[in-house]
């Protein structure tokens, strides 16, 4: 991998961080905005969303319905979305 300077915004903060730590030396400059893997008080509070973020992750990944992992994911991630079936249709 090249040098490089690395920015992550929420997921993208924890796979800036995942890279940075596979890849030691190769990032100088590594800035993370609202990361994901940050997100709670507690870490007891990140461990369970961890494991529920790994379960949606799966049905993300397997071959069932994608409405219904997206919609797991969406769920999992922006609890206090509006659900109005034409902003959730486009959403997902």
């Amino acid at each position: 991998m090249t040098h490089c300077q690395m920015v992550g915004y929420s997921f993208g903060g924890l796979i800036a961080l995942m890279v940075n730590a596979l890849n030691p030396g190769s990032v100088s400059d590594l800035v993370l905005l609202e990361p994901a893997l940050l997100e709670r008080k507690s870490i007891d509070e990140l461990r369970i969303l961890r494991s529920q973020r790994a379960i949606v992750a799966l049905a993300l990944l397997s071959d069932g319905d994608p409405v219904v992992s997206v919609t797991q994911f969406l769920d999992l991630i922006s609890p206090n979305r509006s659900t109005h079936p034409r902003v959730e249709r486009m959403t997902i």
